[in-house]
C-alpha cells in the first residue's frame, strides 16, 4: 500500500509512497489520485499539486522531477529517461479526474503530437511503439471526446493493439495474450494493460 502523502515541508509534500520516486513517481502519484476517485475519497490538494508541479513546460511528464525549477530531460530511449508516454497519459487520466482539465489538455496534446506513423506510442515519446504505453495513451485520449473520430489516434491505437494480439493459431496459454511488441511472446502486464486501451 501506498503512504499517505508527505507533510514535511519538502519538494515532495503531497507525493504518496516512502520509496525512491525516480523511475515512477508521476506514475504511482497518479494512480493513487485515480484509486481515491474511484472511491469516492478525498484527494489531498497537496497531492494534485505535486503531481501538477511535476509537468514539463510543453505539457509533457517524466517519472520524476527531483527540482522542477530545473528544465525537463531530454526524452533518452537508451536510458529510458526523459518526458515518457506512460507518465503523461496517467498524469493526464488523473488530472482531468481532479479538475485539473488545462493541465491534463496539455498532456493530451503531447499525446496526440507524440503517436507513432503505425498508431502506436512508444514509451519515450516518439520511441518505437510498444502495447503497454499505446494501451494507456489510447485509454487517456478517451476521455476527451474530441480525439473520437474515426480516422483518429484512438482508432489507429487499438488498431494497433488488435495487430499485436497473438492469433488463435498460437499455443493454448497465448492465444489472445498480448505482447509487449507485436512478434514478441505474451506478456501478462502488456495484456492487462491493453484491455484498458480497449474498454477505456
Amino acid at each position: 500500500l501506498l503512504t499517505p502523502p508527505a507533510q514535511a515541508a519538502t519538494a515532495d509534500a503531497g507525493l504518496f509512497g516512502s520509496a525512491d520516486p525516480a523511475y515512477d513517481g508521476a506514475f504511482r502519484q497518479s494512480l493513487a489520485i485515480l484509486g481515491l476517485v474511484a472511491a469516492k475519497a478525498p484527494v489531498p490538494a497537496s497531492a494534485t499539486a505535486w503531481l501538477t508541479a511535476q509537468q514539463c513546460p510543453d505539457g509533457s511528464f517524466q517519472a520524476y522531477r527531483a527540482d522542477v525549477s530545473q528544465p525537463c530531460s531530454v526524452p533518452d530511449p537508451e536510458a529510458f529517461s526523459g518526458p515518457d508516454s506512460n507518465s503523461t497519459a496517467l498524469s493526464a487520466t488523473a488530472l482531468r479526474a481532479v479538475g485539473r482539465t488545462s493541465s491534463a489538455a496539455r498532456a493530451i496534446a503531447v499525446l496526440l503530437r507524440a503517436q507513432n506513423a503505425d498508431g502506436g506510442w512508444g514509451y519515450t515519446l516518439g520511441g518505437a511503439s510498444d502495447v503497454n504505453s499505446t494501451a494507456l495513451a489510447v485509454a487517456a485520449l478517451q476521455a476527451f471526446p474530441t480525439t473520437l473520430q474515426a480516422d483518429g489516434p484512438i482508432p489507429r491505437g487499438t488498431a494497433y493493439i488488435k495487430r499485436a494480439q497473438i492469433a488463435c493459431t498460437a499455443t493454448p496459454a497465448s492465444r489472445g495474450a498480448l505482447p509487449y511488441q507485436p512478434g514478441q511472446a505474451a506478456n501478462a502486464l502488456a495484456s492487462a494493460q491493453g484491455l484498458l486501451g480497449w474498454t477505456g
